[in-house]
Order: C-alpha cells, then sequence, then structure tokens
C-alpha cells in the first residue's frame, strides 16, 4: 500500500516481471552468455564509479551481493548483445 499498489496490481507486475526473468534466463542459457571474472571485476568498478560518493566495488559488492550483480551484469551484456544485432543504431 506504500508504493501505491492494490494486491491485484501487484500480482500483475510481480507476473511481468517474472515472466521477463524467465525470458531472461533462457535466452543467456540459450546463447551460452557468462560474464568471466575480467568482465566482473570491470563492471563491478563501472557501477562503483556510477554509484558515485566514494561507493567502492567492495562496498557494492558486500550490499548487493555476488549473484545480484552478475545477473545485472548478465542484463547488460544481453542487451548489448540484442542491440548489437538490431538495426537500430
Amino acid at each position: 500500500q506504500l508504493m501505491g499498489y492494490t494486491e491485484e496490481s501487484f500480482r500483475a507486475e510481480a507476473q511481468k516481471y517474472t515472466k521477463e526473468d524467465l525470458v531472461f534466463y533462457a535466452v543467456v542459457q540459450t546463447e551460452g552468455v557468462t560474464i568471466s571474472d575480467e568482465e566482473y571485476t570491470a563492471g563491478l568498478a563501472k557501477y562503483a564509479a556510477d554509484a558515485g560518493a566514494g561507493a567502492t566495488p567492495e562496498a557494492l559488492e558486500d550490499y548487493y551481493g555476488k549473484k545480484y550483480i552478475t545477473e545485472a551484469l548478465l542484463w547488460d551484456k544481453l542487451l548489448d548483445m540484442i542491440y548489437e544485432m538490431s538495426d537500430v543504431k
């Protein structure tokens, strides 16, 4: 209620995000998209720099966890791949 959702609208949003995640993981698995250790380190450093206010890679990793950060990096990589395959420039 604090966020302005009714139970029905919250359920609809949850279903939408669940479907997005299922498609995301299916594409990641089918295409064999992975994040190397080097990509993880570089991506985490970029996230820390983008966060500003003295954020460090270590602090972000402690707060969000490696699994969440890896997933975010996979999303970024997959979106970059889709953009590169499209004709939209």
